[in-house]
């Protein structure tokens, strides 16, 4: 429930601190004295928007903060979820700066509006006249019928089946998307694959062709190239008949002085080199042949490579290698697409029966809800002044499976006897919309755990008798939940337990609104004003006095 509720710098209010009672609470004032701007400012508790036009000092930030008592509503997992502290006495609190920038806080954790909307909206609901436009919101009466029905954990569970069929027909549109899409090219990869597989193509043969076809095209120079190294060494009178005659002058001498022997050995080591690398060099030129046929296949060979890296743009034949590996893995995934969206489809048929069996059990809990939701409708309006309305529930399938289940819930009304029935907004009245709202409150009030509701001049449309019975039911839901209304009805002010007064005064330079919480005497004297205007007259005393002995 609201405990406390603090504005500082908003639109007529310097500053206010008001503490609220349990049970129901009335607040009056005259028209124009600032109900409204109270109202706006707790708004923003729960979420709303902000403009620095109600800044009252435009040079400084307007805070508003308010103090709620939590402790019997469960809500610790959703501050767990969340990552708020949680508190018994949980202070929300949102700041408008000069600049234009607000700020909410919990529990003095910054927090995103988002978040403070999700919070808020466990703790208190805010209802006005212009709200009845939500008695024609197909979601509101759904909502309407699911919390008679008290079918939260059925409602969870279908939602958790129906979101894993959502994930799974998602799954499903991706994999056939993607196979129109592959499939429109998979002869395309397959010719693709088939080239590179007649190519046989093997890592590092580029460079080896590469090498034979630069001796092929050159094997005549390279052979008379060896044949001139084997020659220049072994002919007769060429280098080595000179180094054999000078090595064995040398050998004759060398064991006489040491440098000589050194060098003598070096002279048979270059001997031995020499004779090894004409040797080689004859094997060479014997071995080395030249064939046209080889060279017109390696060619061609060469071209065949050339021609495929050209075509995918590649430089090496293991990149080529790499591409065939997958283009192969391509064709192997689009050729099982058909059995993997076959399985798909399998699983989604099967999860589709999961989900109608949890959409029928919902059903069945809003179709039972519908006869006594009537029931409490019209006996409550007939307590209302409205003995001839009556209320239509159609719930029906839709066809399709949707988040909130596979019904379309319609609420038709009529007001009057024998009248035919319809949406609520073609048939009904200011004031038997209000009628109608309220008594739906009521009963969303006995079966929703929600601390706090606050009616803002709900009662519009109203008098007499009728208001009386309105405040009476108000003063039954204050003995759940901490209730207020925001009236000009004497009837339902005298019904509440506490009652609070919005007034304006004027200061020296400014006019500015606060509020008070009225003791017997001041509720005595405000009913009356309710009832005679701004001039008190006796007889209007005396009625606010059997008004007050009257509920009380």
């Amino acid at each position: 429930m609201l405990q406390q509720l603090q504005i500082s710098n908003y639109a007529l209010i310097e500053h206010l601190d008001i503490s609220f009672e349990h049970g129901f609470s009335s607040i009056t004032g005259e028209t124009g004295a600032g109900k409204s701007i109270i109202l706006g400012a707790l708004n923003l508790l729960l979420g709303q928007r902000a403009e620095t036009s109600v800044l009252k000092n435009a040079n400084k930030k307007s805070i508003i903060e308010g103090v709620f008592r939590i402790s019997d509503y469960q809500l610790q997992d959703l501050f767990a979820a969340l990552d708020l502290d949680y508190d018994e006495e949980t202070i929300f609190r949102r700041e408008i700066l000069p600049s234009g920038k607000t700020r909410a806080f919990v529990n003095d954790v910054p927090v995103t509006l988002a978040i403070l909307k999700q919070v808020s909206s466990h703790l208190i609901d805010i209802h006005s006249q212009d709200n009845t436009h939500s008695l024609n919101d197909s979601k509101f009466q759904l909502k309407v019928v699911d919390a008679y029905a008290a079918n939260r954990k059925d409602r969870d569970k279908y939602l958790s089946a129906f979101n894993v069929l959502r994930t799974l027909q998602k799954e499903l549109d991706v994999l056939e998307e993607e196979n129109n899409k592959n499939s429109s090219d998979l002869d395309y990869f397959r010719f693709q694959l088939e080239q590179l597989g007649e190519a046989k193509l093997e890592k590092g043969e580029q460079e080896t062709l590469e090498q034979e076809r630069e001796t092929m095209q050159y094997a005549e120079d390279i052979q008379a190239a060896f044949f001139d190294i084997h020659q220049t060494i072994e002919q007769e009178g060429a280098v080595m008949d000179l180094l054999n005659a000078t090595h064995q002058k040398a050998h004759k001498s060398s064991s006489h002085n040491t440098a000589l022997a050194e060098l003598t050995e070096r002279l048979e080591s270059v001997i031995i080199e020499l004779r090894d690398l004409s040797s080689e060099s004859e094997t060479q030129s014997e071995s080395l042949e030249f064939s046209p046929g080889r060279l017109e296949e390696v060619t061609e060979r060469l071209s065949l490579i050339y021609e495929l890296q050209q075509k995918h743009h590649v430089d090496t034949v293991e990149a080529l290698l790499v591409l065939q590996e997958e283009l192969a893995a391509k064709v192997m995934s689009i050729d099982s697409y058909d059995d993997n969206i076959q399985a798909l489809k399998v699983k989604i048929d099967e999860q589709k029966q999961r989900v109608s069996v949890l959409a029928d059990k919902v059903s069945a809990s809003r179709k039972k809800a519908i006869k006594p939701i009537i029931t409490f409708v019209a006996n409550h309006l007939k307590n209302l002044g409205m003995p001839h309305a009556e209320l239509a529930i159609k719930c029906e399938k839709a066809g399709h499976f949707a988040v909130s289940g596979q019904d379309e819930v319609s609420f038709l009304f009529s007001a009057n006897k024998n009248a035919s029935l319809q949406e609520v907004g073609k048939v009904a009245s200011g004031g038997e919309k209000s009628r109608l709202m309220f008594t739906i409150k009521l009963l969303l009030a006995q079966k929703e755990v929600l601390p706090t509701i606050i009616f803002d001049e709900i009662d519009t449309g109203v008098s007499g008798e009728v208001a009386r019975k309105m405040g009476q039911m108000m003063r039954e839901m204050g003995q759940e939940m901490q209730v207020m209304s925001i009236t000009h009805l004497p009837q339902v002010a005298s019904c509440a337990q506490n009652q609070y007064k919005v007034y304006k005064y004027d200061e020296t330079d400014s006019t500015l609104t606060q509020i008070k919480q009225l003791d017997k005497e001041q509720r005595l004297e405000e009913i009356a004003r309710l009832l005679s205007g701004d001039k008190l007259t006796e007889a209007a005393m005396v009625n606010a006095k059997e008004l007050m002995l009257d509920i009380n």
